[in-house]
C-alpha cells in the first residue's frame, strides 16, 4: 500500500472501530438468539464508493473481507492495497463485458444471475485457467427493478452452472425489498433459505447463503445467513448508492 492509503486519521480509525465493534456485538447477539455460533458468520464490509483509505483502516482492525458493487472499483482497489491477505468480493450486477475486471480479483461473486456473465466467466475462465466461485442471486422480492433470477428460476439457472468447467456455484444471494424492516424482511430471507435446502445437490457442501445488511441482518442471521453484508452500519452514509 502506498502513503496516500495508510494517511487515514486516528479519528477514523476510532471511529470505525466502534462501528465494527457495535455490528459484533449485534452480530453476537443474533447468533445467541439464533441457537448459532457467531464465528460461523462472515461480517463482509461493504466498502463501494468509500475511500481505499478506509479498506487500509479497516484492515488494521482486522477485517479481510470487503464488498464492491462495480466491477472496475473492485479493480482499482484491489491493485491499490495489492496485499494477499485482503479478500474481494463483487455484490453488484455482474455484465459479461465487466467479467474481465473481476476474474483474477474476486473471492466470491455474490450476484450471478445472466447467462451472459455466466459464459463470459466460463470463456475467460479456460482461457485463464481460473476457477470463478459464485453465488446465484435470487429476487426472491420479485420487484422488477431488481436485479436476480425469480425463485422459480433458480434451478434451471444452477443446471446451467452444472454444465461449465470454471464456476463453482457455493450457493444463494438475495437482497430484501428496500425500506422494509428486519422482520419485515424476514419472510425474503425464508424463502431463500427454503429454496437451498430444496436445490442443496446443486452445491458441494451445504449452501452459503448471502443475506442480510445493516438494516436487517439480524433477521437474515435468524433464516440461516452466513454472509451479512455491511455498508452502512461500518463506514456510515453514503452520498452514492
Amino acid at each position: 500500500m502506498n502513503d496516500e492509503i495508510l494517511s487515514y486519521s486516528k479519528e477514523r480509525l476510532h471511529e470505525l472501530k466502534q462501528n465494527i465493534e457495535e455490528v459484533k456485538e449485534g452480530l453476537d447477539i443474533a447468533a445467541a438468539n439464533a441457537g448459532r455460533k457467531a464465528s460461523d458468520i462472515l461480517l463482509l464490509a461493504v466498502s463501494k464508493t468509500m475511500p481505499t483509505s478506509d479498506i487500509a483502516a479497516a484492515m488494521a482492525l482486522g477485517m479481510k473481507d470487503f464488498a464492491e458493487s462495480r466491477p472496475q472499483e473492485l479493480m482499482r482497489k484491489f491493485d491499490e492495497i495489492s496485499d494477499e491477505n485482503i479478500h474481494f468480493h463483487l455484490i453488484g450486477q455482474l455484465q459479461k463485458n465487466k467479467v474481465k475486471y473481476i476474474i483474477k480479483r474476486t473471492n466470491l461473486i455474490h450476484s450471478l444471475s445472466t447467462d451472459s456473465a455466466l459464459s463470459e466467466l466460463e470463456r475467460l475462465g479456460r482461457l485463464q485457467g481460473i476457477k470463478s466461485r459464485c453465488l446465484l442471486e435470487v429476487n426472491t422480492s420479485g420487484e422488477e427493478s431488481k436485479a436476480g433470477v425469480p425463485a422459480e428460476e433458480a434451478e434451471a439457472f444452477l443446471e446451467k452452472i452444472r454444465n461449465t468447467t470454471m464456476v463453482e456455484p457455493l450457493g444463494l444471494m438475495t437482497i430484501a425489498p428496500y425500506g422494509t424492516s428486519s422482520e419485515e424482511a424476514r419472510p425474503y430471507f425464508a424463502e431463500l433459505r427454503k429454496l437451498s435446502e430444496r436445490l442443496s445437490g446443486y452445491f458441494p457442501g451445504k449452501p452459503i447463503l448471502s443475506m442480510g445488511m445493516s438494516g436487517d441482518y439480524m433477521a437474515a442471521i435468524k433464516e440461516g445467513s452466513d454472509i451479512v453484508r455491511i455498508g452502512t452500519a461500518i463506514f456510515g452514509k453514503r452520498d452514492i448508492k
